[in-house]
């Protein structure tokens, strides 16, 4: 086998305006950053990866000026390593413990690595399904008519499953409207950890809407108030708790959860979302893939993952056309008929458009 060694890497902070703002129980989010990472080998082969930390501190404590500090005290130990599939990436910088700002890291290593076996990243991560049904999320809106109208819009662009965000005061009477006007829509709601376990009676309520899920309802280690909330009947879907094996496991042991987002960003390493996809895969624990309005670098790097077997519900991989005013990836990444099947090219599979990268860097170092 060809031996590669990583020979440069570039660190791209960038940030793109969005179309309009996404807002959450979190905070309003009205420009994203984005941290690229470009491996370069010695023979010139090159990798992306993409760390999707916000500006400030709104669903975890990383921001994009934390996690550049952090990234240029990481990288200069990886040039010089080889490129190989048994090298346990996020293992040589566990103790930053950044997991949001060093996943672009192992992103950029694993594209070199399926480059190396000549495969396309999907098979690389072991993925079996050849298309990747999406969701698309709904964020807080001004009014339920103006809620109804985006998901409307939704269902029209073919996506097969709709979250909507709720937080108190915007919940049960939204969740309805949307349940009526849409009987037969695969409807979730997706909390973003807006309630606490006080709440666990009013949100009992949800149950008549018949949801798909509700996706983490209270803070990361809530056990019990889920497990309460499931004896009514209501699906939990848990997001910000599983943040490594450790709590996937007490969560299902514990009977906290009925599904499981997973995001590899919040975990930090594919690895080991690998694993607790596994895991979860043999418990009977149902999987969609989460999305951070990410460029189409992670975009296309999480669509790859989400084509392992245990994924079967449809995963977030709103197309960023839908909020980018312009992406950094060519082809653009699609959907067609609300799935998305680009994955058969080698690697990522993608050619970066340096010139509109550069557009949008606000700063860039090289190792």
């Amino acid at each position: 086998m060809i031996v590669m060694v990583i020979k440069q890497i570039e660190l791209s902070h960038i940030a793109i305006p969005l179309t309009k703002p996404f807002a959450t129980s979190f905070g309003v989010i009205d420009r994203r950053p984005a941290l690229i990472i470009k491996m370069t080998t010695d023979d010139g082969r090159i990798g992306y990866g993409e760390s999707s930390p916000l500006s400030v501190p709104i669903s975890e404590a990383e921001t994009a000026a934390s996690g550049m500090e952090i990234l240029k005290k990481i990288l200069p130990t990886i040039v010089g390593l080889p490129v190989k599939k048994d090298l346990d990436i996020p293992g040589l910088y566990k103790e930053f413990h950044a997991p949001v700002s060093t996943i672009g890291v192992e992103g950029a290593y694993l594209d070199l690595v399926s480059q190396l076996e000549g495969l396309p990243l999907y098979k690389s991560f072991g993925g079996s399904h050849t298309t990747v049904v999406a969701g698309e999320s709904v964020g807080l809106q001004n009014s339920i008519d103006d809620t109804l109208k985006e998901v409307a819009h939704y269902i029209a662009r073919g996506f097969d499953r709709i979250k909507i965000k709720i937080a108190p005061g915007q919940d049960i009477e939204v969740v309805r409207a949307v349940r009526s006007a849409f009987p037969d829509l695969y409807l979730g709601a997706d909390a973003n950890a807006a309630y606490t376990a006080s709440d666990v009676g009013s949100l009992a309520a949800l149950a008549e809407s018949h949801l798909a899920f509700v996706e983490q309802p209270f803070v990361a280690d809530e056990y019990e108030a889920n497990a309460e909330l499931r004896r009514h009947g209501i699906v939990i879907c848990l997001d910000e708790t599983v943040r490594d094996m450790a709590t996937c496991v007490r969560a299902v042991e514990g009977g906290a959860c009925d599904m499981v987002n997973i995001k590899p960003a919040r975990i930090g390493s594919f690895r080991e979302a690998k694993e607790i996809h596994d895991y979860c895969h043999e418990k009977g624990i149902k999987l969609f893939g989460g999305g951070r309005l990410e460029t189409g670098i992670g975009k296309t790097m999480n669509a790859a993952f989400y084509a392992l077997p245990g994924f079967t519900d449809a995963s977030d991989l709103t197309p960023p056309s839908e909020y980018f005013e312009e992406d950094i990836i060519d082809p653009d990444f699609s959907l067609s008929k609300g799935s998305y099947a680009s994955l058969e090219g080698v690697g990522l599979g993608v050619r970066i458009k340096e010139d509109v990268l550069k557009k949008f860097t606000q700063e860039h170092f090289v190792f």
